[in-house]
């Protein structure tokens, strides 16, 4: 009877060990979760500014390409860099897209507007939580989208 008892001792405290695992598991999880979020929000903002301030593709790149001195995205930059642990200097990716050519319509019908290109930005953002080694990968979102 006691090495039954013994034995249902065994099988408990590994359910147990078992349920700390998973615990522990989740905790890491959520808080990756809420750094790709915060990550994702932070590209977002970046975005709303840069379609808010409806600019040229030759503004664009001057005030957010990799010599910026711009004040607004170099706040912007801080702010990434104090909301994500040991976040790396996120980067910022624009290219011109030369609009489509337009084919002539019928005779008669509305002639488009003159097309103007568009940028395509891509933004990178990189952290490493605390408690990961180095040779861990970073984490990292990438933003994709096209300003026109």
């Amino acid at each position: 009877m006691i090495l039954e008892v013994l034995i249902a001792l065994l099988i408990f405290s590994l359910g147990v060990l078992g349920l700390v695992g998973l615990q522990a598991n989740a905790t890491k999880s959520s808080g990756q979760a809420q750094f790709r979020a915060q990550a994702v929000l932070l590209a977002d903002e970046l975005v709303g500014t840069m379609w808010a301030g409806n600019h040229s593709n030759a503004v664009l790149l001057n005030t957010y390409g990799p010599s910026s001195a711009d004040a607004g995205f170099t706040a912007w930059k801080n702010k990434v860099a104090t909301t994500l642990p040991g976040a790396t200097a996120p980067t910022v990716t624009l290219k011109t897209i030369p609009p489509l050519a337009l084919a002539a319509g019928p005779a008669g019908s509305l002639t488009p507007s003159t097309p103007t290109p568009s940028t395509q930005v891509a933004i990178t953002i990189s952290w490493q939580v605390a408690g990961e080694t180095s040779s861990d990968n970073l984490h990292n979102v990438i933003v994709f989208t096209q300003i026109k």
